[in-house]
């Protein structure tokens, strides 16, 4: 289950498997607890694809959705009025 303090969850990757990149955005800053929810997310995915390396970006981010930045997928995006 995604917790209700996240805004928008987006990744990207090297197509040479050299690395990839899981950034999720709240709306507050992130406890441990949801850092390491999505630490299992990537360890998960990990194990299926041998990607060289691994970044993980949990951040609070209090700008509107739309001026988020947008990597190659994203995966989640929660609904806001602007």
């Amino acid at each position: 289950m995604i917790p209700a303090s996240v805004r928008k969850i987006c990744c990207d990757w090297a197509d040479n498997l050299d690395w990839f990149r899981l950034r999720v955005v709240f709306d507050k800053e992130p406890d441990e607890a949801e850092k390491e929810l999505f630490s299992v997310v990537t360890s998960e995915l990990l194990s299926h694809i041998e990607f060289k390396k691994c970044y993980e970006d949990c951040i609070f981010d209090p700008r509107p959705i739309f001026q988020l930045e947008h990597l190659r997928e994203v995966l989640f995006l929660r609904y806001e009025e602007w």
